[in-house]
């Protein structure tokens, strides 16, 4: 490893839990806030917090020390409480805890019924997905009358395990392991969706039951204009356009990856529950590898949307601070080469002191 790979390394985090899940904090000071577990095999949790000093610096402190650098609205500081309760850190599953407190009326009766209409989706969502694949299963079974019985039943739910039940007896497996097997398999792929309903996207973020397959798509669509954007503007802001365009691209496309790998699953579900639990594993990997690409991209899509239609001026001012908020690309992930372009473009910008990801002390470096 050379000097300049090593000083890379440092600066890059090894994996997505060091890297960190976004808070999605409501004080403007703390957006681009992450929480991160440095250690897989420890519940230790830290912040990342970005500085938009101009240093380019990322600052690495304890989780609780959040209430040093700003007062803590009733929102912020149940968010932040309820995040340090879960076991270990989860995209999704603070996504999750956002839109529970906002359904807790700290945002406003309008945020409140918003809230609670997204976690009454997200449920359906996961018992849709439940009904998709046991339909599924029942098809590659040739049981048509079974699924003509679920799809006029006034309780699908209950006719649907007890057909998984009937499936599982057949095939000599344990019927309670099996009926937990697809209800687990249904709550990882929830996020997602299955291509099988067709749902239409919602524009509030808050209602979008497909958020990560949607989300997915949109980066992939935001990163492509960034790139069209960049063509003959000056060489500064088009270099940040194209590095920030191409690497949203390719995250929303390693979403779609794992997105596709997912569904593919569930395409033979008879065959995956046989597999099970090694099939189970990638299901679970897949989906959660897809919510960790798009997590923390929607604050820099926020910021270009404002200044879509503002000026040239404006637009050059808010690449730079997309720069700062855009998430780290862990070592793991990051063997394309537009995540070494945009990696390299924020060690350009950086001449003070740096902050070494695995420890979160100071790497001293010039000018890369």
């Amino acid at each position: 490893m050379t000097h300049g790979q090593a000083e890379d390394a440092a600066l890059r985090p090894a994996h997505f839990l060091q890297r960190g899940a976004l808070l999605p904090f409501k004080n403007e000071r703390l957006q681009g806030v992450r929480i991160r577990q440095p250690d897989p095999d420890r519940a230790a949790t830290e912040l990342v917090v970005p500085s938009f000093s101009g240093s380019g610096d990322v600052y690495v402190m304890p989780t609780k020390s959040v209430a040093d650098l700003v007062t803590l609205g009733v929102y912020d500081g149940e968010l932040l409480e309820r995040v340090l309760e879960l076991d270990g850190v989860d995209p999704c599953a603070i996504k999750r805890l956002s839109l529970e407190i906002a359904a807790s009326s700290f945002l406003g009766e309008r945020k409140k019924r918003a809230a609670d209409r997204a976690l009454a989706a997200q449920h359906q969502r996961r018992e849709e997905a439940l009904v998709v694949l046991v339909t599924t299963l029942l098809r590659e079974a040739g049981a048509a009358n079974a699924i003509r019985e679920i799809i006029a039943s006034d309780d699908a739910s209950r006719d649907v395990k007890r057909h998984l039940r009937a499936w599982a007896t057949k095939n000599k497996l344990n019927v309670d392991d099996l009926v937990s097997s697809v209800e687990d398999w249904a709550g990882w792929i929830a996020p997602i969706g299955l291509p099988q309903l067709n749902a239409p996207l919602e524009e509030d973020e808050l209602l979008d039951p497909f958020r990560c397959r949607a989300s997915a798509a949109r980066l992939t669509a935001v990163g492509d204009e960034l790139q069209g954007w960049a063509k003959g503007k000056a060489p500064e802001a088009a270099f940040n356009a194209t590095a920030l365009g191409e690497v949203m691209a390719a995250s929303g496309g390693r979403a779609g990856d794992q997105i596709a790998e997912a569904d593919a699953f569930a395409a033979r579900v008879g065959e995956t529950l046989k597999d099970w639990p090694a099939s189970g594993r990638a299901i679970r990997a897949a989906a959660a590898l897809a919510a960790w690409y798009v997590d923390g991209w929607d604050v820099v899509e926020k910021r270009w949307a404002e200044a879509r239609l503002e000026g040239f001026a404006e637009q050059r001012v808010a690449l730079e601070e997309m720069l700062v908020l855009a998430p780290a690309m862990p070592q793991m992930a990051a063997d394309d080469g537009c995540f070494d372009r945009l990696h390299r473009r924020a060690l350009d910008r950086r001449v003070a002191a740096q902050v070494d990801w695995s420890t979160g002390e100071k790497v001293e470096m010039g000018t890369a």
